[in-house]
């Protein structure tokens, strides 16, 4: 009981400490923030679901291309149900590969507590994808007054990436057991080895593919969306198969390093290098600030190109 009595007043202590934070934004939107007028005048469901993280988006968390985006100035990829897309939540797939591996290898109460976080996080980002955000609408305080709720995405690729680091730890202190080391590295063959098989596929069905896609997901997918699909998909196979040679580099790394060839040290050093590479090669079109001779930041002057400009259709709304 005393235990229980000191963790309540611990939790009641971290929100009031916290309140600081969360107040102050709070109060403001409930009364002078331009959201409470779009949440009243545009129906509060309708407005604070927009900008969800659609299933499209959701793939593109193993596969970056997947959905595609807007900032490339050789075309739009973009055919996900947004009006356009600028970012990217990927947060790399070998992050996600650890933390998948380490959740069915082994799972103790903080790789629960942030498989716990990350799927509540997710289930959030997907938004109106899912009818689980209405429980969000009608329970949370405050949720009425937001929009784009992919934007809580952080917190899935911050408890993947935690989990990732707590698996990749306790792989290190495996290397005099080998009868679990082979377990751990059998369950991270068997991803490797689907995620080529979902490569394969892909590359063999192509068009088709994505034809089944729509016909089960994406019904009522635009006819502009269907270009941009139709220039993405070489995009795609392109992506999928740099994955899968960085997936068999990783998987290759940690086998060397229960056969003594690598310490410690160089796997971590080895296992960053392809992370740099994967996340480079999926963030590197995305907009930069132009150089302007004179001033660093000039009012309305872009280079050419740099950044996307859209019809009236596609503006974002408010």
């Amino acid at each position: 009981l005393k235990m229980i009595v000191y963790f309540v007043i611990s939790i009641i202590l971290g929100f009031s400490i916290s309140m600081i934070q969360l107040l102050s934004p709070y109060l403001y939107l409930k009364t002078h923030s331009m959201r409470t007028m779009h949440t009243e005048e545009r129906g509060g469901y309708e407005y604070a679901s927009s900008w969800s993280m659609n299933l499209e988006e959701a793939a593109s968390e193993i596969v970056p291309e997947f959905s595609g985006d807007n900032i490339h100035t050789q075309g739009n990829f973009y055919w996900g149900r947004n009006p356009f897309k600028l970012n990217s939540e990927y947060i790399g797939l070998l992050a996600l590969f650890l933390a998948v591996v380490t959740i069915i290898y082994r799972r103790n109460r903080l790789i629960w507590f942030f498989t716990g976080l990350g799927a509540l996080a997710f289930i959030y980002a997907l938004g109106g994808t899912t009818p689980f955000f209405r429980i969000f609408y009608h329970l949370v305080p405050g949720v009425k007054n937001f929009r784009g709720p992919s934007m809580i995405n952080f917190l899935f690729c911050f408890s993947a990436v935690s989990i990732a680091m707590l698996g990749l730890d306790n792989y290190f202190k495996l290397k005099d057991d080998k009868v679990q080391a082979d377990r751990f590295l059998k369950i991270a063959l068997i991803f490797v080895i689907v995620y080529s098989g979902l490569a394969i596929l892909i590359s063999l069905l192509g068009k088709s593919f994505f034809d089944l896609w729509i016909a089960v997901f994406y019904s009522g997918i635009q006819p502009a969306k269907r270009v941009a699909l139709s220039l993405n998909i070489p995009r795609i196979i392109k992506g999928l198969w740099i994955s899968t040679a960085l997936l068999w580099l990783g998987y290759g790394i940690l086998r060397l390093y229960l056969k003594g060839t690598l310490k410690t040290g160089l796997i971590v050093g080895a296992l960053a290098v392809i992370a740099l590479v994967d996340l480079y090669r999926s963030c590197r079109s995305s907009p930069i600030l132009p150089k302007i001779p004179g001033s660093r930041f000039s009012k309305g002057k872009t280079e050419r190109g740099t950044f996307p400009s859209f019809p009236a259709s596609q503006k974002l709304p408010g």
